[in-house]
Order: C-alpha cells, then sequence, then structure tokens
C-alpha cells in the first residue's frame, strides 16, 4: 500500500493501472471492460477513472474505434504502474499494441529500444528503470497531457543520473572506473564507445573553432 500512497493513488485506481498491462484481451480498454475483467461495480470503476483522467495517468484516444473512444495510459501512468510492480517487459508489450494506431505509443518504443541497446542486462535494466520512474514521478516531469517533458534540461538529467546512480550503488555496490561501470550496469560497450567518440568530435571540432 506504500506504494499507492506516494503516489497519490487508491488502490483500486492502482489495480485498474495494473490490468492496462496485465490484460490479454486485444479489444480496447473502457470501463465497462474493466469492471467485468476485476470484478468491480461499474460506477466505482468509472468514478476512478475520471479521477485518473483529470490526474494525467490515463487520457482518452481522441479517434473513435468500434464506436467510442478508447482508454489509454500515458507516460505517467505508466511510470506509476511500474512503481506498483508492473515489469519493463509487460510496459514495452503494452506500448507495442498500441503503437500501429498511436504515435505516442510508437515514440515511447523507440525510446525503449535506445535504453535496451545501452543496458543489456535484464535484472539490472528492470531496476533502472523503476528507479527513473520512481524520480520523475517524485519531481513531477510531466506536462498537461500526462507525458514526460522532453528533453530534460541539463540540470534535470544531471539530477536524474545521480538519483539512479546513488540507488544502483545502494544494491549493487560503488564503481571505481570506467571499467566497473560499463560492466556493474550491464552496459553495451560498442554502444557507448560511439557514444564517447561522438561526444570526442564533438569536442574537437570546439577546440578547433578556438585555435583558428
Amino acid at each position: 500500500m506504500s506504494g499507492y500512497i506516494w503516489i497519490g493513488i487508491g488502490e483500486l485506481q492502482g489495480r485498474i493501472l495494473r490490468h492496462f498491462f496485465e490484460c490479454q484481451d486485444k479489444i480496447p480498454e473502457s470501463v465497462n471492460h474493466i469492471a467485468k475483467s476485476l470484478g468491480v461495480a461499474q460506477p466505482a470503476v468509472f468514478k476512478s477513472v475520471k479521477l485518473m483522467i483529470e490526474d494525467k495517468y490515463i487520457v482518452k484516444d481522441p479517434e473513435y474505434k468500434n464506436g467510442r473512444k478508447a482508454l489509454l495510459v500515458t507516460d505517467k501512468g505508466a511510470a506509476a504502474s511500474v512503481v506498483l510492480g508492473i515489469s519493463y517487459e509487460q510496459m514495452v508489450d503494452y506500448f507495442f499494441k498500441l503503437s500501429s494506431q498511436d504515435a505516442s505509443a510508437a515514440r515511447q518504443l523507440r525510446n525503449f529500444k535506445r535504453f535496451e541497446n545501452m543496458f543489456r542486462i535484464p535484472d539490472k535494466r528492470e531496476f533502472l528503470v523503476r528507479q527513473m520512474m520512481e524520480h520523475l514521478l517524485k519531481l513531477d516531469k510531466f506536462d498537461d497531457t500526462g507525458f514526460i517533458k522532453w528533453p530534460l534540461s541539463q540540470g534535470e538529467t544531471k539530477l536524474l543520473l545521480a538519483y539512479v546512480t546513488i540507488e544502483y550503488n545502494k544494491a549493487f555496490g560503488k564503481v571505481t572506473n570506467i571499467k566497473e561501470f560499463i560492466d556493474k550496469y550491464g552496459m553495451d560497450k560498442k554502444f557507448m564507445k560511439r557514444m564517447f567518440e561522438k561526444d570526442r568530435s564533438r569536442i574537437d571540432w570546439i577546440i578547433k573553432q578556438l585555435e583558428d
């Protein structure tokens, strides 16, 4: 229950959020379907969904499908779901199912792919995703539609990385050099090398401009 308390949602709202990621049916989500799946009275689900829409955990699809507007989870809702126990794979699977009909879901998948390219070890990836989601929720880094405010500023990015690093070190132990850092975080060495090479090229270009 502690997760529900600090996120600021009730137990039923948490069950509803989890349902989006755990449901195996392919029909668009609706209050009626969620109520039947959870075995909860429709008015109670309707009230909870209404509150979650107001708090930007859920949105209504702007287009009608099968005669109604489907309910969709926002970035904020996905973050809350991860804190409540939804796995990284469940989250990716949910957005994959939506990607063919929702541009924001397709964008999410691209971000996930970049993340997977960087962090190859599943259990450590899972840990890092949870910590990042917790941080974003605590600082409320979501816009008026419930989506993450990308890009984060340089200061916000440093704060996020510092928070994740501290929590990671608590769980897995501190690192003393770049090799340990890459090994402990389960990062892809080739991916990191390309990143640093790009950064080196940019720095070399700046130095050259200053020397001319």
